[in-house]
């Protein structure tokens, strides 16, 4: 069998579409599963010697991207939940 010298991407498109459907789900939680799936397989393409780069390096930037918006909106609704249990003083007139 002979040895193809054209450089597959298939593993850094795989992880970009990943990224992608986990950025845009990352205001949910659900998004933290595809934006960790797809750090992993960008760091698998990038690591990799026949694979493009530029879409695992998008990859990868993407899925941080996404994993910080998750933590934030995580942050952010855990923080205004414990906020409506604190009793709001009453002002009489």
């Amino acid at each position: 069998m002979e040895e193809s010298n054209v450089k597959s991407g298939t593993l850094g498109v795989v992880s970009f579409v990943v990224s992608i459907m986990g950025f845009m789900t990352s205001f949910f939680f659900i998004g933290a599963i595809f934006d960790i799936a797809a750090l992993i397989i960008g760091i698998v393409a990038l690591v990799n010697k026949n694979n493009k780069k530029g879409f695992a390096i998008a990859a990868i930037i993407i899925s941080l991207i996404g994993l910080l918006i998750v933590i934030a909106s995580a942050v952010y609704i855990f923080y205004f939940m414990n906020m409506q249990s604190v009793p709001v003083p009453r002002v009489d007139m």
